[in-house]
């Protein structure tokens, strides 16, 4: 039976999955990325990673086609040029660098793009022509998907719309630009945010109540807090499809598609931000325009980007 590894490199997390032709995996692996251990350090996780699948393989006697990996940042051929999260990753050729050691047909591309294939191959976008993929994570990942297939510009280097500028004096970005949307609407930005969050005091509440300081809280302790009716977490959530809606306002202005897929860490809080993206997004676009707008919770989960990188051997 033919099958295909599929490989998720994101800022947080390394996945990878053994997926067979139908789309069903049938093994997966999850660890921390490390980031911080460097290039090498990565490298050669993601290679172990898919090479225990590449046994799981050869005991199931499965023939693979190939080997597709995500990756953040700005990808050609299998280039990584400049990568948000791996600050040592310029102009590294990583498509060659697996081929090398695995010996099998590797594929390599932005794995917000991945994502893209993955939810329109088995996930929210199936059956759809026309939409953006955005994943609401570490960063915001983009994916372009028009007249059914990825477009991803003339030098392939679409989809960075997390680098959409919303704020022109904005903070620094680690992109070398100021006011990214991704700097209010992701892990990262949400952090930034709770730094600046005016009501003092709704925030101190919160704290005394998690026991830890602003600078530890994460997207799991603000989403437990909002369902629990804490003011300083569901002021958050608001805050942050306040921006959302922004970005996407420009999107819907310049491309007219209509429906966008959103997945990704901070999607798992959707009903407490969903509604201000909408208001947002209704005050920034025509209104016979923001009437067709469609806002879609991606299905796959964590699943996703891996489903995607494999598809590309299997013929989807």
């Amino acid at each position: 039976m033919p099958c295909a590894i599929g490989i998720d490199l994101g800022g947080t997390n390394l996945r990878a999955a053994l997926v067979d032709h139908k789309g069903k995996v049938l093994a997966f692996r999850r660890q921390s990325a490390e980031a911080a251990k460097g290039r090498d350090f990565v490298v050669a996780s993601l290679l172990n990673m898919a090479t225990q699948l590449l046994e799981e393989a050869t005991k199931r006697g499965l023939t693979v086609l190939g080997v597709g990996a995500g990756i953040p940042g700005i990808i050609e051929d299998g280039v990584v040029y400049q990568s948000p999260h791996f600050s040592d990753w310029v102009e590294f050729d990583i498509q060659k660098a697996i081929a090398h050691k695995l010996s099998y047909p590797v594929h390599v591309d932005n794995d917000a793009n991945c994502v893209a294939l993955g939810e329109a191959w088995l996930g929210s976008a199936r059956g759809l022509t026309h939409f953006i993929l955005l994943t609401l994570g570490t960063g915001i990942g983009g994916g372009l998907y028009m007249n059914g297939q990825l477009w991803k510009g003339e030098s392939g280097f679409a989809g960075e719309m997390g680098h959409m500028v919303i704020e022109v004096f904005g903070p620094p970005c680690a992109c070398g630009s100021r006011g990214c949307w991704e700097l209010y609407c992701s892990a990262s930005g949400m952090k930034r945010l709770m730094t600046l969050f005016e009501d003092v005091q709704s925030r101190e509440v919160f704290e005394k109540k998690l026991g830890k300081d602003i600078f530890h809280v994460t997207i799991e302790d603000l989403y437990q807090g909002a369902k629990e009716g804490d003011i300083f977490s569901n002021a958050m959530f608001k805050k942050f499809g306040y921006y959302l809606g922004v970005g996407i306002a420009s999107l819907v202005n310049a491309l007219d598609i209509e429906t966008f897929v959103m997945g990704g860490g901070i999607s798992c809080a959707w009903n407490f931000f969903i509604e201000e993206t909408h208001k947002s997004l209704a005050k920034r676009t025509y209104k016979e325009t923001s009437k067709r707008v469609k806002l879609i919770q991606a299905q796959l989960g964590d699943q996703a980007g891996v489903l995607g990188a494999a598809s590309v051997f299997l013929s989807v």
